[in-house]
Parts: C-alpha cells; sequence; structure tokens
C-alpha cells in the first residue's frame, strides 16, 4: 500500500497517477516504498496534461488538460440511454417524430442531438430507397399478379 507524496491518497502499486491530485507517479524507488517526485528542472511534461500547478511540497503537480464532466450538454450518453434512444427512434411514426424534435434541438445533450441528426439522415435515405424501389418495382409485381391470377381463383 502507497500513498501520494502530494496529497497523501493512498493508492494502489499499478497506478501511474494519483485519482485524486493527478500527481504523475512514473518513478518508483523499491528501495522505501515511497514516489520519486523529480525536481522541476528535471521533469520533463507529458503532452497530455497542462502546465504545472505547484503541489504543496513545492513540487510540479500537472493537472489533467481535460476533466472528465458528468451532466451538462456534453456529457456522454450512458448504455441505457443510447439504447432507449435507439429504440424510441426506432418505432415507426412516434420516431420520426422524437428523430426530429432532437436533430433540430429538442434534446439537451449534444451527443444525443448528434445520433438523431445522424439516424434522421439514415431514415431520410433509407425511405428514399423504399420509394425508388416500389416505383421501380411495380410494374413487375403488378405483372406477378396477372401470371398468378387464374391460379388463386
Amino acid at each position: 500500500m502507497f500513498t501520494c507524496p502530494i496529497c497523501g491518497e493512498v493508492i494502489s502499486a499499478e497506478d501511474r497517477f494519483c485519482p485524486k491530485c493527478h500527481t504523475v507517479l512514473d518513478n518508483y524507488e523499491d528501495s522505501d516504498e515511497s514516489w520519486y517526485v523529480p525536481d522541476e528542472k528535471e521533469y520533463s511534461y507529458n503532452t497530455a496534461y497542462s502546465p504545472d500547478v505547484r503541489g504543496q511540497s513545492g513540487s510540479v503537480n500537472p493537472t489533467p488538460a481535460y476533466v472528465y464532466q458528468t451532466g451538462g450538454p456534453e456529457s456522454p450518453l450512458t448504455v441505457s440511454a443510447f439504447l432507449g434512444s435507439i429504440i424510441a427512434m426506432s418505432l415507426p411514426l412516434f420516431g420520426l417524430i422524437i428523430q426530429i424534435i432532437w436533430a433540430c434541438g429538442g434534446a439537451k445533450n449534444l451527443n444525443r442531438r448528434r445520433m438523431a441528426r445522424a439516424y434522421l439522415i439514415l431514415s431520410a435515405i433509407g425511405i428514399v430507397i423504399l420509394f425508388l424501389f416500389l416505383i421501380y418495382a411495380t410494374p413487375y409485381i403488378l405483372e406477378l399478379l396477372e401470371m398468378i391470377a387464374p391460379y388463386l381463383a
């Protein structure tokens, strides 16, 4: 069991950074079971982190460039919300109405709005293909019905 040299958070041996203060813990020394924190001069910044923030002991404490946000318009859809959206948009008439509402800004979540727009485009393409098929296949279907009409009577 190890502790972070900056915030004192208990961390496992497999962790590469502290889950609380995001201190990079790449340089582990087995001798005293403590984390080696390099000097500011010998520390090389990882490109995944923003500029340094001073920790409590004066050492470099990089913070993540992107912090995962829960809630809000940019939050990712959960699996249940994603599946529920797909099922709702798959319903024949209700789905088309929901697609139009969500695609035009009725969805507060931007990911759901983008998914509804993509689904609406795919639905429009499917409807166009269906109508083209019906237009071109109608003469052949009528001819087939004329051929089997004597056998049905």
